[in-house]
């Protein structure tokens, strides 16, 4: 994985972001809904370089096995990241999504966030 290549990517400005898949490895997800844990991992105000990325990936893989990892550009520019769950189904999703109390949950297919209504 290129981790350099990562933290470019959170520095493209809000909507940026990726996903590690649980084999550790880029994920092009192309269908199905990403819903996040009921709170992210970590909050930063500044884009983290390759070196933070690589330690920190790594040792979030371990611990939560199975589970995607995701970084997205809030619109304040903040960078969240999240240990994620990919669903296959629209109804499944908003409801984990309401679970975990997200506000939004992202759909892979259309690129974009669904909001979670309560």
């Amino acid at each position: 994985m290129n981790y350099s290549e990562l933290s470019e990517i959170l520095m493209g400005g809000a909507d940026s972001g990726f996903t590690i898949g649980a084999d550790g490895e880029l994920a092009h997800l192309e269908s199905g809904y990403i819903v996040s844990g009921p709170e992210p991992l970590m909050i930063r105000s500044s884009p983290p370089n390759a070196l933070w990325l690589h330690i920190v990936i790594d040792e979030w893989r371990q611990q939560y096995p199975g589970k995607l990892i995701g970084a997205w550009v809030s619109d304040d520019g903040l960078i969240y990241f999240d240990a994620n769950s990919h669903i296959d189904n629209l109804e499944d999703a908003l409801h984990l999504g309401r679970v975990n109390k997200q506000l939004a949950i992202w759909d892979c297919a259309n690129g974009k966030s669904i909001p979670v209504c309560k």
